[in-house]
């Protein structure tokens, strides 16, 4: 878990929000480390350039964070 936490605070760090953390996209590698993956749903908050309509949530819905569901901008804490 410590892993995957710094993996996600090196993404915060550079101003990106991952938005699909869950656990199928934390891979371990053959070493037994844990990276974090698919960040295809990532977004830059200070980026206005989105994929999808303004007000909508996109994750998975287990996992989504209940700002995104109530259509408030991705920060760090979404993850």
């Amino acid at each position: 878990l410590a892993q995957v936490a710094r993996g996600v605070e090196a993404l915060h760090a550079v101003g990106i929000v991952h938005r699909d953390l869950k656990p199928g996209n934390v891979l371990l590698a053959q070493d037994g480390r844990a990276v974090v993956v698919d960040l295809g749903l990532a977004l830059s908050p200070d980026s206005d350039q989105r994929l999808t309509k303004t007000g909508a949530w996109v994750g998975t819905a287990q996992y989504v964070a209940p700002e995104q569901l109530s259509g408030a901008a991705p920060t760090p804490r979404t993850d």
